[in-house]
This record gives C-alpha cells, sequence and structure tokens, in this order.
C-alpha cells in the first residue's frame, strides 16, 4: 500500500533469497524499483526488482486503523466498479459459524503444512 492509499500487489518477492537489509514485515514502509507485468493486467500489480527493496522503517502501530480506516470500500461492488482487484471492504454481519473438523482431518491437514513448509521458494 502506498501512502496515497493505493494497494500494491508485489511479486514475485522470494523472501527466502532476500539480502537480510531487504526483507520486510508487514507495516514495514519499502521503496523499490517495479515494472508493469506483461501477463497480469490489474492495475495494481508490480512485477518488484528485488534487488532494489529498501526498507525505510515501520508504521507506528497508533497510525496504522486511521490509515487503513480511509481506505474501505463500502461493498465489493463499489471496489469493482472503481477498476480495483484489491481492497479492504468491512464486514456489516459479523456473526461467525464454524463446524469442528474430525480430528483425522485436522491432522491430515497438519502433515500437508509440514509438507510444504519444508519446500524452498
Amino acid at each position: 500500500m502506498t501512502p496515497n492509499g493505493e494497494f500494491k500487489r508485489l511479486f514475485p518477492v522470494r523472501f527466502r533469497h532476500l539480502a537480510d537489509e531487504a526483507t520486510f514485515k508487514r507495516w514495514d514502509w519499502v521503496d523499490f524499483k517495479y515494472r508493469l507485468p506483461t501477463s497480469d493486467r490489474r492495475p495494481e500489480s508490480c512485477r518488484v526488482w528485488e534487488d532494489s527493496i529498501v526498507v525505510n522503517g515501520e508504521m507506528p502501530p497508533k497510525d496504522r486503523a486511521p490509515f487503513l480506516n480511509r481506505l474501505v470500500s463500502a461493498s465489493f461492488k463499489e471496489a469493482e466498479a472503481a477498476g480495483r482487484s484489491l481492497a479492504l471492504i468491512r464486514p456489516r454481519n459479523t456473526r461467525f459459524y464454524y463446524k469442528p473438523k474430525k480430528p483425522d482431518e485436522l491432522e491430515q491437514e497438519r502433515r500437508i503444512y509440514a509438507d510444504a513448509a519444508r519446500q524452498d521458494s
């Protein structure tokens, strides 16, 4: 996300291959060079030059909610009408329903996640 409130989809960013000073995390401000992708026409997409990434510090926690609040779209339809493929939408109905998984289902998912975590990107 930019300071002007524009979403950015960064790819490919291979975090395991970044230099230590270029690794960033959520809420970090980063500068980087990019080009528009040829195969992805979504307006937010950026093909990042990984060796150009510079981390410029972290957004203070007190600034996060006000920053995000100004980016909220009223609905998916509003975001779509504005031509955005990334949006922050605040749900109106906050009820949450769940169905417990069986122990064997959970164990199978744990194995799948563990296998995926062992793979290199």
